[in-house]
C-alpha cells in the first residue's frame, strides 16, 4: 500500500510540475494572442484612419470641383449649372459617409458611436435630399427643354408660312407685273395696228 501511495504522490508532483508548466505556457500563448490582438487592432486602426482620410478628402474634391464648375455654369449662363452641383454634392457625401462608416471601426466609447451615428444620419439624410433636389431639377430642365423645342417649332413653323406668304407675294407681283407688260405690249400692238390701217386708208 505504501508503493501505491508512493505512486500516487509521485504521480499528483508530476502533474503539479506539468500543471504549472502547462498554465506557463497558456499564459504565454493568452499573453502572444493578446498582443497579436492589440497588434492587429493598432494595425486597423491605423489602416482604417487612413482610409478614412483618403475618402475624406475625395468627397471633397468632388464638392469643390462641382462647386467650381457650376459657378462657371452660372456666369456662362449653363441651364444644367445646379443639376451639376447637386450631383457633385452627393457624389462628394456618399464619399465622406463612406469615411465615416469605416470611422466606427476605430471608435472606442459609446459617445464616440453616438457621434459618428448621428453625423452618418446627417449625412444621409443631406444625401437624400440632394438626391431629390436631383430628380426635380432634371424634370424642370426636361420640361424647359420641351417648351424651348415647342417654341423653336412655332418659330419656325411661323417663319415657313411667312416666307411662303412672301414667296406667293412676290410670284403674284410677278404674274401682275408680266400680265400688265402683255397687256400693255397687247394694247400697244392693237393701237399701232389701228394707226397703220388709218394710214393705209387715207
Amino acid at each position: 500500500m505504501n508503493n501505491n501511495v508512493l505512486i500516487v504522490l509521485t504521480f499528483l508532483a508530476i502533474l503539479i510540475k506539468l500543471d504549472v508548466k502547462l498554465g506557463e505556457i497558456v499564459m504565454t500563448i493568452l499573453f502572444s494572442v493578446e498582443q497579436l490582438n492589440t497588434a492587429l487592432f493598432d494595425f486597423l486602426v491605423l489602416n482604417a484612419e487612413f482610409f478614412i482620410h483618403i475618402l475624406e478628402l475625395v468627397g471633397l474634391y468632388f464638392i469643390v470641383f462641382s462647386a467650381a464648375k457650376a459657378l462657371y455654369g452660372f456666369f456662362t449662363h449653363n441651364p444644367r449649372y445646379r443639376l451639376d452641383l447637386s450631383e457633385g454634392l452627393a457624389t462628394g457625401l456618399e464619399f465622406k459617409l463612406g469615411g465615416e462608416i469605416l470611422r466606427t471601426v476605430v471608435v472606442r466609447s459609446m459617445d464616440e458611436i453616438m457621434l459618428v451615428g448621428g453625423i452618418i444620419l446627417l449625412r444621409v439624410a443631406l444625401t437624400l435630399l440632394i438626391h431629390w433636389e436631383i430628380k426635380n431639377e432634371e424634370r424642370g430642365l426636361e420640361r424647359r427643354i420641351k417648351e424651348t423645342k415647342n417654341d423653336f417649332v412655332v418659330a419656325m413653323k411661323e417663319k415657313a408660312v411667312d416666307e411662303n406668304n412672301s414667296r406667293f407675294l412676290a410670284g403674284l407681283e410677278n404674274v401682275i407685273h408680266q400680265s400688265a407688260i402683255e397687256y400693255f405690249k397687247e394694247k400697244t400692238d392693237e393701237y399701232l395696228s389701228n394707226q397703220n390701217k388709218d394710214n393705209t386708208n387715207e
